[in-house]
């Protein structure tokens, strides 16, 4: 099958990102989820590596890619033919206007802000992340590391696509800040590049993972309440 489009990350929230656009547009989608090597923000020695790999799996015959990982996006090779959208661009514009503003992320990411601006303020949240990555929502657990994590600050920029599964726990926890969320940037730069045909046909897509096959698509099953059963395990490494 000739694919138009391709997703790749390396946690479950790359799918709530394509299930946001799947509705708005018709196009035939591929979604890769490196999940053996999850989390890539811990791996800082073979981030690079293991991104140019993903990458080089995902784009055959493709027009856009769509990168759900600002720690992938930062290693991935640019010089390309198709179009690349990962949301860096919206996040920068809105994060340096906005004042009173703290940036949650993983450890990789947040390493890289810390180095490009002056005394941000960014918190690490990989227990959160691997919790949900887990596939464990429990609420009490969830709720009190947002507590911890989210002070007194007014913009809360949160900058994991995993993170997105669980919007609702900010809107109810902290109702009078203002949230800014990854998948919102990607999407906000997908509408500007403008690649994307929207016509009466509905979007296909095939799911690929790199480990886990059944335990992934089960937890997807019970999580997404769709039919995740024709997801294939891959090896991230073939040509």
């Amino acid at each position: 099958m000739r694919f138009n489009v391709a997703i790749i990350g390396d946690g479950i929230g790359t799918i709530e990102l394509y299930r946001s656009l799947r509705e708005k547009v018709s196009e035939k989608f591929v979604i890769t989820i490196d999940n053996i090597n999850y989390p890539y923000a811990l791996r800082k020695n073979a981030i690079a590596e293991n991104s140019h790999k993903l990458q080089n799996f995902a784009q055959k015959i493709i027009k856009l890619m769509i990168i759900s990982s600002p720690s992938i996006a930062l290693n991935i090779n640019r010089d390309v033919r198709y179009k690349i959208a990962d949301g860096l661009a919206e996040f920068y514009d809105k994060f340096e206007t906005a004042g009173d503003r703290l940036v949650l992320s993983d450890a990789y990411f947040k390493s890289y802000l810390e180095e490009k601006y002056f005394a941000i303020n960014v918190k690490d949240v990989q227990i959160l992340l691997n919790s949900i990555n887990d596939f464990d929502f429990n609420r009490y657990i969830i709720s009190e590391l947002l507590k911890c994590y989210i002070g007194n600050e007014k913009n809360i920029f949160v900058m994991d696509i995993s993170l997105c599964l669980i919007k609702e726990y900010f809107y109810e926890l902290f109702p009078d800040k203002n949230f800014y969320f990854l998948d919102e940037f990607i999407l906000e730069e997908i509408n500007k590049l403008d690649v994307l045909k929207n016509n009466e046909e509905k979007s296909t897509v095939k799911y690929r993972v790199s480990a886990y096959r059944r335990g992934f698509y089960l937890s997807c099953e019970e999580i997404f309440k769709e039919d995740f059963s024709s997801v294939k395990e891959v090896l991230i490494d073939e040509n």
